[in-house]
């Protein structure tokens, strides 16, 4: 959220000069923004595992679908911001 410059998504992206972008704020605070929602659903999902002793099946292919569903839906969230910021 306090960057000046623009974060990345992930470490193997070209980074972005501030002049490539129309707000670099509001670049920043969505990226920010996505992180902390894709971690509050695992969380969520994760914290029944830590209070009931018999995890259940379901509860780990509920976790898994998150990840495997929260990163593609991720990367096209970013593929939006892309085109929303980009000059």
């Amino acid at each position: 959220f306090c960057a000046k410059n623009p974060v990345r998504f992930y470490r193997f992206e070209k980074p972005l000069n501030s002049s490539q972008l129309v707000d670099v704020a509001k670049w920043n605070k969505c990226h920010g923004m996505m992180w902390i929602i894709f971690g509050a659903v695992i969380s969520v999902t994760a914290l029944p595992a830590f209070f009931i002793k018999a995890s259940t099946v379901y509860q780990y292919i509920a976790l898994g679908l998150c990840v495997v569903m929260g990163v593609p839906a991720m990367m096209v969230y970013h593929k939006y911001l892309k085109n929303k910021y980009l000059k």
